[in-house]
């Protein structure tokens, strides 16, 4: 249990192995915050478990806010296989205000997972085969809410990169992030989402990059109403699966960048109620698109009818209307 000391700060040995044959577990008020500063410093689980859990909700209320900050550690899990079905890089659990950054998270079944982990900061990590790169999920006490992952790798992990439920009112965002090479080994019929996100508020992807991953969906959003907004602006979403984004509920916002899996079909996908936007992107819309607008190279699609060319049309009946009633 780390010890409870205002403004306590841990260094480890720089390249320092850390063999773990429990959780190392951090809870409590530390006042200031507590503070890990690895230098390429590795901690390895050898137990079938989080190899660093962060919060606990039988602290006092005081003590949600636990202001706790990791840089620089390698954090290996104890596999990812059937034999460490319970093995997670990073747990944090029912608190607030973790930060991690410049580290790495791998080899485990999970490699971050949140269960009511909010307002927390994640910079410039890479998480890496593991067979989930990122879980989170809601408790009775908090949902994963107001989470920012800035600059962050979320590659070759097996199963799935993102997996994220319950934040209904609350943004999550992704900026400059990096996802690829996800679930190498799927297929277009194995119902695999690489990344979804389920019962969602405002999800925010900001000039990101998702690349060969393989399966059935690349990313899924279905909001937690219909003013629930899925917002990506400058991403470069090129995946391999059979869909590439499908809005499944709520609303979408796209902004420039490109939404493609080299075909002109199952790029963005809208379900039934779905209202959309987008301006500019290199991508196809199909499925329920009546309540979708498209503007792409000078054109304007409403509801799947092209203005543009509809009103061309239009002036060319006009034209012709006029031509007969001068020749009368």
């Amino acid at each position: 249990q780390a010890k409870k000391k205002n403004g306590a700060r841990i260094m480890l040995e720089p390249g320092g192995k850390y063999k773990c044959a429990s959780s190392i577990n951090i809870a409590g008020d530390f006042g200031q915050g507590l503070e890990i500063i690895g230098q390429n410093s590795i901690i390895q689980a050898t137990h079938d478990g989080p190899c660093i859990s962060v919060g606990n909700y039988a602290e006092p209320a005081s003590e949600y806010r636990i202001k706790f900050r990791m840089s620089g550690v390698n954090v290996a899990g104890s596999g990812s296989g059937s034999k460490a079905a319970s093995s997670v890089g990073v747990l944090i659990q029912e608190c607030a205000e973790v930060s991690l950054s410049d580290c790495i998270i791998r080899s485990a079944n999970i490699g971050l997972k949140l269960t009511g982990g909010l307002i927390c900061n994640f910079s410039n990590l890479t998480i890496r085969d593991n067979a989930i790169g990122i879980y989170a999920r809601a408790t009775s006490h908090f949902a994963c809410n107001s989470n920012v992952f800035n600059v962050c790798r979320i590659i070759k992990n097996n199963v799935s990169a993102i997996n994220y439920h319950d934040f209904p009112n609350s943004a999550v965002t992704f900026i400059g992030c990096e996802i690829e090479g996800n679930h190498l080994d799927g297929t277009a019929d194995d119902g695999t989402r690489v990344c979804e996100f389920i019962n969602a508020g405002e999800l925010n992807l900001i000039g990101c990059h998702f690349e060969a991953n393989k399966g059935e969906f690349g990313l899924q959003f279905s909001g937690g109403s219909k003013a629930k907004t899925l917002n990506v602006i400058g991403c470069e979403i090129i995946q391999e699966t059979a869909n590439v984004m499908f809005v499944q509920s709520g609303a979408f916002n796209v902004i420039g960048g490109r939404i493609w899996n080299g075909r002109a079909k199952n790029n963005i996908i809208v379900d039934a109620g779905v209202s959309g936007f987008v301006s500019n992107c290199d991508t196809t819309v199909s499925g329920s698109t009546g309540s979708c607008i498209v503007i792409k190279d000078g054109h304007l699609n409403i509801g799947g009818i092209d203005l543009v060319s509809t009103i061309n049309e239009l002036n060319k009946d006009v034209a012709m209307l006029k031509s007969r009633s001068i020749s009368k």
